[in-house]
Order: C-alpha cells, then structure tokens, then sequence
C-alpha cells in the first residue's frame, strides 16, 4: 500500500499529507505493507477551480517512482491510496508512474468522492 504525495506547500501549511494518513491506517487496519513509493516530481497548481482536462494536463507527469519503489512494487499487487477523487486524473497519474515499477496491478482506493458538477 502507498499513497499519492502532495506537494512541498501543502505539507508546510498542513503539517501533513493526508493521504499518507489514510493509507497508513488502512494498511495497519488490514495488516498490508505500507511503503512510501512515490515522489512528487512537480509542484502543480491547485487542481480547485480546474475543468477536467485541465486537472489532466496539470498532473501528466507529476509523480515518479522511487529508486526503492522498482524493488517494492515489482509483481506485487499494489494499493494507491488517496484523500479525494475528483476526475481520476490524481489517481491515473501515480498509476502510471507506478506502472514503471511493473507491478502485477494497481487499484485506486479514496477517502471521499466529489460529485461532478454539470458544467
């Protein structure tokens, strides 16, 4: 199990990165491993006030694997956990960096869901 990192910014005004918080807990709730796999490899805008393709565009490219990460994740299933799933394009993002990794597969599990609105 692993979480999606959140920027330097966010870590120094939360104090935290509440997806790591999540997962942490779930993984010991469910006696899963828990590794920090992931590194943020830009500090993107906030994905707020952003239009689908918007958030895309805003997150391609954001997440690389860790040089740990490639022996963690490899042929293992693996658990990407984050705060919030808007559009999917946070979460489809760190799948991709974690399938560099080639892990046998990789589910996405989130806290909450926003509902779309109909713009």
């Amino acid at each position: 199990m692993t979480s999606v990192p959140t920027t330097i910014g966010r870590i120094k005004r939360r104090g935290y990165n509440q997806a790591e918080l999540v997962a942490r807990e779930l993984a010991r709730e469910l006696q899963l491993p828990y590794a920090e796999v992931l590194a943020r490899q830009s500090n993107n805008s906030s994905q707020i006030a952003l239009k689908p393709l918007e958030r895309r565009a805003n997150v391609m490219n954001a997440f690389v694997l860790t040089s740990i990460g490639n022996a963690v994740v490899r042929g293992r299933r693996v658990v990407l956990v984050d705060d919030v799933l808007t559009t999917g394009a946070t979460g489809s993002s760190a799948a991709k960096a974690l399938s560099d990794g080639a892990p046998k597969n990789v589910g996405l599990c989130v806290f909450a869901r926003t509902i779309p609105t109909q713009d």
